[in-house]
């Protein structure tokens, strides 16, 4: 930041000032006060800064799979990078857009400054941010491989969640980190780790200091509540009380609900849907509940603090080193919502398994009354495009992969091509095959599905009680992997949504022929173009044409193969251009 001058002195033809103010973070360990910048202020043109800047792509890693990736690692580590954008110089022709007024106390007269680095409250602040520490990493690929890989996939914003599945990886990745973020005067801070060993790498005024939260010392990353020495993922829920419930407060409540990876989906969904009945109301934003809704959101809140006891494994795989890695995902309908659930199957070098919940996802069914069996086949295409982004963010192969649903109506419409069905069905079946394999597909009872408690949504206290969720399927457990019983497909009477066939019968005439049934040939193609070449002799002679014979032949022979065609296959030609099935 640098001085201008005063505001009598200041002349420019093209600025802009930012209103700026304070912010007070509690709880931060670092930096409680922020100055927040507004850019999206009108002008006099009743434009703002914001209004004009280009707020650029996400190339940062989503925070879905950045935390996913950091539960695959048996040791990990996190940071962030000091004041990022405080070092991340503009160009001094843009500094005149990002000017502020400043002064001491009431009776000094207003100063004018200029911002000279990126600045938070602009638009385009955060891209202009992650696009250096990509193009860093880019930069860098070769000399620090597994740091720019951090940097590019385990990094949201500022703060970074890797990790390694050795002590002596985890260590050379800290000290590259470091190294390659130097070279551009980037610091890393507030480390925290889950190995003793990692931690004593790093000074101490540089560690993260640790929460406390009930009895437990945890740290916050990413909204997530962390217990390193535990190696688990917690919540604490912890809502003020109001007087009269709205649709707005009761949004507003959803909306604190922090569950990325929806390992509490069953107890969200629930939220979602109560959400749905509001809008069926047509109440507006800030006319209280009737009293049987207002009772039913006062036991969901009520009911959320339950979940500060619950607490998820961190890490995915068992502690030893893997020798499969499989994926399991299972999807279910009720009427109200439909979701899926994804998990992480390992067998050790001691043919120890490991089951673990990697996420699921759920969605509110649509007003609109919609078929059980479209609803399921929703729920299926949720899993497989589900399936799909954990594939490509898990960093290991993947061995095998299984999906599972209760809905043998979608296993038969699965098996069958698209096109058989109808277009609502056909579109999303299409989409599945071109995710999966008919040999990955597999029939699950209702009582082994995990899925269903998503579907239909539960309290914190059924949600606690039931084991089913978090741990998976009793078979998944097994050393050897039995799958369910599959059904026969001649079980189905009839597969609803099945494409019609048209059909079309025409008839051909043989008495109203062309020509070569009136010519006796013989049923010789040589005769028959002989005979024809006679005839267009005799035309092209009568116009008195030069043609030479050898020509009337080929014309000959190209007349009579057509009409020939023509003549045996008259009926099928005639539906071809109707297009028609035959």
């Amino acid at each position: 930041m640098s001085r201008l001058g005063d505001s009598n002195s200041f002349a420019s033809d093209s600025y802009y000032f930012s209103p700026h103010h304070y912010v007070i973070k509690a709880e931060s360990s670092s930096t409680k006060l922020r100055v927040v910048f507004d850019a999206s202020a009108k002008t006099t043109s009743n434009v703002s800064l914001n209004d004009v800047l280009m707020t650029g792509p996400t190339v940062q890693a989503d925070l879905f799979s950045v935390i996913t990736r950091f539960r695959t690692y048996r040791y990990v580590f996190t940071s962030d990078i000091s004041k990022m954008y405080r070092q991340i110089l503009l160009d001094p022709t843009d500094c005149q857009y990002q000017l502020i007024l400043w002064r001491e106390n009431s009776l000094d007269q207003l100063e004018i400054y200029q911002l000279k680095t990126v600045t938070y409250g602009t638009s385009a602040a955060p891209y202009l941010a992650t696009r250096c520490l990509t193009k860093l990493a880019e930069d860098s690929c070769r000399k620090y491989p597994s740091a720019s890989t951090a940097l590019l996939l385990e990094t949201y914003v500022d703060d970074i969640m890797t990790g390694a599945n050795t002590l002596e990886q985890a260590a050379t990745l800290l000290a590259d980190l470091q190294r390659l973020l130097s070279t551009a005067q980037f610091e890393l801070r507030k480390y925290c780790s889950n190995n003793p060993e990692l931690l004593q790498l790093i000074p101490e005024q540089h560690k993260e200091p640790f929460l406390r939260i009930g009895d437990n010392d945890v740290v916050k990353m990413l909204g997530l509540i962390w217990h390193p020495t535990a190696g688990t993922f917690a919540y604490h829920f912890d809502f003020k009380r109001t007087n009269i419930t709205t649709k707005r407060t009761v949004l507003s409540d959803l909306g604190k609900i922090f569950d990325p990876l929806g390992l509490i989906g069953p107890v969200v969904v629930l939220g979602k849907i109560f959400m749905q009945q509001l809008w069926k109301l047509n109440i507006s934003w800030d006319q209280p509940l009737p009293e049987d809704y207002e009772k039913r959101w006062k036991n969901y809140v009520q009911q959320l603090e339950n979940l500060n006891s619950l607490q998820h494994p961190r890490h995915l795989l068992s502690s030893a080193v893997s020798k499969s890695v499989q994926l399991h995902s299972f999807s279910d309908r009720s009427e109200a919502a439909y979701g899926a659930c994804c998990y992480l199957r390992s067998i050790d070098i001691n043919n120890k398994v490991t089951v673990q919940l990697i996420c699921s996802k759920s969605r509110v069914a649509p007003s609109k009354s919609t078929s059980i069996a479209k609803l399921e086949l929703q729920a299926a295409l949720l899993m497989t495009e589900l399936v799909e982004r954990l594939q490509d963010i898990i960093p290991m192969p993947i061995e095998d992969t299984i999906f599972y649903t209760d809905s043998k109506i979608v296993l038969a419409w699965i098996a069958k091509p698209s096109y058989t069905w109808t277009t609502f069905v056909a579109n999303r079946v299409a989409k599945i095959q071109e995710l999966t394999r008919k040999e990955e597909w597999s029939y699950v009872s209702s009582k082994q599905n995990p899925a269903d408690i998503i579907s239909r949504g539960a309290l914190s206290e059924e949600f606690i009680n039931s084991s089913l969720l978090t741990s998976g399927p009793e078979f998944l457990h097994s050393a050897a992997l039995i799958r369910p019983r599959q059904p026969q497909s001649d079980q189905l009477d009839e597969v609803p949504e099945r494409r019609p066939n048209k059909l079309a019968l025409f008839s051909a005439n043989p008495a109203h022929s062309d020509l070569t049934t009136n010519i006796s040939h013989r049923e010789s193609l040589h005769r028959l173009e002989r005979i024809v070449a006679y005839g267009l002799r005799f035309v092209n002679n009568a116009k008195a044409s030069t043609q030479t014979d050898w020509r009337a032949a080929n014309h000959a022979r190209a007349r009579s193969s057509t009409y020939s065609h023509n003549s045996k296959y008259s009926a099928q030609l005639s539906c071809s251009r109707a297009q028609f099935i035959i």
